[in-house]
């Protein structure tokens, strides 16, 4: 049989094993009805891309991703800009609702993590400072952080004294000499 095929295809090692036409179409339909119907095309140009991505499940625009914002710690605000950053990029790279939301959680717990780290470090921080100064100054302490209270109203504009007084960081620590 493989005699009657084209010279090209008569030295084809997958062809020797067929004896006839019909064990040679009836391997063809068993190959066919194996193959999945809905097969994709692989993409060739960016329009191409795009319609593969549409197929996989990517949100028909970026501001269509649905996003679950965390309760942020009061006094830090919500970075709005990341988040369209994000969905903008998803969306450029055509990531399904489930592929950016796992992206863009990971994300935010890593951030999140990040705040609780740093509040924790200024804490321990201006714990072990007041120790210190406590340690330093004795009694006097108080007299020293009232001074410096008296210098920097004296010195700076009232809006400014009230700023650097009464500032609070994210973590709701004083910036100020408020802070014992």
């Amino acid at each position: 049989m493989v005699a009657a095929f084209p010279e090209d295809l008569r030295d084809e090692p997958t062809l020797k094993n067929f004896n006839s036409v019909e064990g040679l179409a009836k391997s063809y339909v068993n190959i066919r009805k194996m193959q999945p119907q809905d097969m994709l095309a692989r993409p060739k140009t960016d329009e191409d891309w795009g319609k593969l991505y549409d197929e996989l499940g990517r949100p028909e625009s970026a501001d269509t991703y649905e996003v679950q914002r965390p309760e942020m710690p009061e006094s830090v605000p919500y970075d709005e800009d990341s988040e369209k950053f994000f969905r903008a990029l998803a969306h450029e790279n055509g990531l399904s609702q489930k592929q950016f939301s796992n992206i863009y959680d990971a994300e935010i717990k890593r951030r999140m993590g990040m705040i609780e780290a740093g509040t924790s470090a200024y804490k321990t921080y201006t714990s072990e400072r007041d120790i210190r100064l406590a340690k330093e100054f004795g009694d006097a302490l108080e007299f020293h952080k009232s001074s410096a209270a008296v210098a920097v109203k004296e010195f700076a504009s009232d809006e400014d004294a009230e700023s650097i007084l009464g500032e609070k960081l994210a973590n709701g620590m004083h910036v100020g000499v408020n802070n014992a």
